[in-house]
């Protein structure tokens, strides 16, 4: 491994409210810092606007100034785009809720998740809005610096949950390229699911999944950026990195010692120093909506003051505060 020091700063604290750390590069010129996040979907049809948290997320992701954000799939709902229009609207709603994120100008790398995969209207329109111009795939490469990104796709149809083929061509000759830079992966599907997706990860076929592992570790790849299982988790298998930061708006999965917490990924990159910095968020959305079902009225109605005072256009907070004041 190139990395010489890895630090996963996982402050539980943060989520009641601590200090944000500061956007790297103020000190050293050479630094600079990127941003992990996704696994933003709405939660089901009786929700179908992005999460509240996803707000949440981008404004303080920005705040970063990172030099580009890496985004771990499942953008939207998916599975109820059965027409064009419909699937249309939903990426729209993501587009909206990521302006802060397209207005600094900074570079967004996504890639497929399952539920752009449902169905074809959804898949249609992502690969319209997201697919790569210079490869035209729905994978490819970009170098910052001392640093290669590469982001992977484990959706291409027909070779779900695996990266074979083609990609899998594209892949190595493109590892033979970043020879001596630091490596990060992205992709959606764990190579190593924690928690949930137990059977359907890229362990769905070992075989493909342990040559994609040796690649990784032959290239020495820092780290692998997954989301599918909604719950940040850190793994080190084999030799090889794997972060799991599902945890920008979709359905948590697990207990906060399971790591089922709202989260983003901020890595520093120094030279040789990398440092990678989980960044829990208080969900105050989520915590009104267990007040209410504790019969705790009146605290649920402070959260969703708070969080209209947040973000003022969402619907969930005005929905919390009029049913707390109905309650009280």
């Amino acid at each position: 491994m190139k990395r010489n020091i890895i630090s996963v700063c996982f402050v539980i604290l943060f989520l009641f409210g601590c200090k944000s750390f500061p956007p790297a590069g103020q000190n050293e010129a050479s630094s600079f810092n990127f941003v992990v996040m996704g696994d933003n979907r709405p939660a089901n049809t009786f929700r179908p606007e992005q999460p509240y948290i996803y707000h949440k997320v981008v404004k303080k992701a920005v705040s970063l100034n990172p030099v580009l954000i890496l985004n771990t799939g499942d953008l939207v709902l998916g599975y109820d785009a059965l027409s064009p229009e419909k699937a249309s609207e939903e990426f729209n709603d993501f587009e909206k809720a990521t302006a802060p994120i397209r207005e600094k100008n900074i570079p967004l790398y996504i890639t497929m998740g399952n539920h752009a995969g449902y169905t074809e209207f959804a898949r249609d329109d992502f690969a319209a809005r997201y697919k790569n111009e210079n490869t035209g795939e729905l994978y490819c490469s970009v170098d910052v610096q001392n640093c290669h990104f590469v982001i992977l796709c484990s959706e291409l149809e027909n070779e779900a949950a695996q990266i074979t083929g083609r990609q899998l061509e594209w892949l190595e000759e493109d590892l033979k390229q970043a020879d001596g830079k630091h490596i990060f992966v992205l992709l959606h599907r764990p190579l190593y699911p924690k928690i949930k997706h137990l059977e359907d990860s890229l362990n769905q076929y070992p075989e493909k999944r342990d040559a994609l592992a040796c690649l990784f570790k032959q290239y020495n790849v820092d780290m692998v950026f997954v989301g599918h299982v909604h719950v940040y988790n850190f793994s080190v298998v084999d030799g090889l990195g794997q972060i799991i930061a599902g945890g920008s708006g979709a359905p948590l999965a697990g207990m906060i010692d399971d790591g089922g917490f709202n989260h983003f990924f901020n890595v520093i990159v120094n030279g040789d120093h990398i440092d990678y910095r989980l960044i829990p968020l208080q969900n105050e959305v989520a915590l009104a909506t267990q007040l209410i079902r504790e019969n705790r009225f009146q605290g649920a109605l402070s959260l969703a003051k708070k969080a209209a005072g947040t973000q003022p256009n969402h619907p969930m907070p005005n929905i919390i505060a009029a049913v707390g004041y109905k309650l009280i």
